[in-house]
């Protein structure tokens, strides 16, 4: 991972020479051609954690053909890092899992291209700090709107999960985990 160095100023201003790492921060992934869908909603994305959030962004972007637009250099939020693409017969989305180890947050809140943040978000570091722990290291992941056990005809029965047949010991999460290290 290295920083893309139009956002070097925001770099700076979020680290110290003391210490490399983010003491809190939003993380995403994107990647693609230059005025693609992925970019439009990274803009929507980086642009609400710059009006509601007073933590950075930092967006890892893989591959050499997604380009930042030049309006993000404005936002004194957003901080991108470039990584090089991961192996092609790999889903893309296993970049989010590579972003977030590479990001270097300290504690973290992974987003996704498709999401925005409202206010109020900060809230989850503070949480995120008080329920990892030495005791209790693992991710925390938000649960899905969504139950995967509806039945006919209940609303989204199609998407029951079928790929297990025995008790079922938690709810279909979302891939949008917070950390700490």
């Amino acid at each position: 991972i290295y920083l893309d160095c139009d956002f070097v100023d925001s770099y700076r201003r979020w680290t110290a020479d003391e210490s490399e790492w983010f003491d809190e921060a939003y993380v995403t992934y994107v990647g693609g051609a230059k005025d693609s869908m992925y970019e439009w909603q990274a803009t929507n994305l980086v642009r609400s954690v710059d009006v509601f959030s007073s933590r950075p962004i930092l967006v890892v972007v893989f591959g050499e053909d997604f380009v930042p637009p030049a309006s993000w250099q404005k936002l004194h939020n957003v901080i991108v890092f470039r990584m090089h693409a991961g192996m092609s017969q790999i889903s893309f989305n296993f970049n989010k899992l590579r972003s977030m180890i590479a990001s270097r947050a300290v504690v973290g809140i992974q987003l996704d291209t498709d999401q925005l943040i409202a206010p109020g978000m900060d809230r989850l570091f503070e949480g995120t700090r008080r329920e990892i722990t030495d005791r209790y290291p693992w991710l925390m992941m938000p649960l899905h709107w969504m139950s995967r056990e509806a039945k006919k005809p209940e609303p989204y029965w199609e998407y029951t999960f079928t790929g297990w047949s025995g008790k079922r010991t938690m709810r279909w999460g979302h891939a949008h985990p917070t950390w700490t290290y």
